[in-house]
């Protein structure tokens, strides 16, 4: 899932109603700026007790993805993706 933000911040992620682990990606841009690699599920937490996934910078995208994906496909931070965006 692409999220797509309106302004460049440090936009939080958490993992609510998930039942599998993700990758997230966050972008500035078209650059990969963090990553937070196989983040657990959290069916079932309360709100207010859900880990909160920061980046480090700021960003204009979030990408989330099937856990494993970064280690598949050796992504890192400073790598640039094609965001399209119809």
């Amino acid at each position: 899932m692409l999220f797509v933000f309106p302004n460049r911040d440090r936009h939080a992620m958490v993992m609510r109603d998930m039942y599998f682990p993700l990758d997230i990606v966050w972008l500035d841009g078209d650059k990969v700026v963090d990553i937070a690699p196989s983040l657990p599920p959290e069916a079932g937490v309360p709100e207010e007790q859900l880990t909160v996934y920061q980046p480090r910078v700021t960003s204009t995208f979030v990408l989330e993805v099937s856990a494993g994906f970064m280690q598949q496909t050796g992504l890192k931070i400073g790598d640039t993706m094609e965001v399209i965006n119809n």
